[in-house]
C-alpha cells in the first residue's frame, strides 16, 4: 500500500509542477507549436471539465471530485490486483491534481493540445487528465480481456 501512496504522490507532484511552469512561463491564452500538426503546448484556464462544460458549477464539480476520490481511494486500498491499483492510483493523481487547483486557484491549469486527435484535437488538457483516460484505459483494457466469451464462457484472448 505504501508503494501505491507514494506513486499517486508522485504523479500529483509531477502534474503541480508542469502547471506552475506553463502558468509563469506562458500568458494567459498563449500556446506554442512543439510540433506542427501533433503537439502544441500554453496555458489556458479551465473552469468546468472536459470540453470546458458545466462552467461556473465550480462547487458541484468540487464535491464530485472530493466524493469520487473518496470512493477511487476506497477501491484502491481494498484491491490485491496490481493494475486496478496503477489504474485506479492513475487515476486518483489525476482527479487529485485537477481538484486541487479548482480549490487552490479556482480553474483547472491547461496547457497540452494535441490537434492531430480526432473530435477532441482543439481542446487543451494536461497531464492530470491523462492520468485519468490511461488509467481508465488499463481498467477497460483488463475487464474486456477477463470477460468470458458469452458462447463458450472462455476470456476473450488478444
Amino acid at each position: 500500500m505504501f508503494a501505491t501512496i507514494v506513486f499517486v504522490a508522485i504523479l500529483f507532484a509531477v502534474d503541480q509542477i508542469l502547471k506552475i511552469y506553463f502558468s509563469t512561463n506562458y500568458g494567459l491564452n498563449e500556446t506554442e507549436t512543439v510540433f506542427a500538426g501533433f503537439l502544441n503546448i500554453g496555458y489556458i484556464r479551465n473552469y468546468g471539465v472536459a470540453f470546458g462544460m458545466f462552467s461556473g458549477m465550480k462547487w458541484t464539480i468540487v464535491l464530485i471530485g472530493l466524493v469520487m476520490s473518496i470512493l477511487i481511494s476506497t477501491v484502491l486500498v481494498k484491491s490485491k490486483q496490481v493494475y486496478i491499483r496503477v489504474a485506479l492510483g492513475l487515476v486518483l493523481a489525476g482527479a487529485t491534481g485537477n481538484l486541487f487547483d479548482r480549490l487552490s486557484v479556482g480553474y483547472v491549469i491547461d496547457y497540452l493540445q494535441m490537434p492531430i486527435l480526432p473530435v477532441v484535437g482543439s481542446t487543451i488538457f494536461n497531464i492530470s487528465d491523462v492520468y485519468i483516460i490511461v488509467g481508465c484505459a488499463i481498467i477497460l483494457f483488463f475487464e474486456v480481456r477477463n470477460k468470458p466469451n458469452s458462447k463458450n464462457d472462455m476470456p476473450v484472448q488478444f
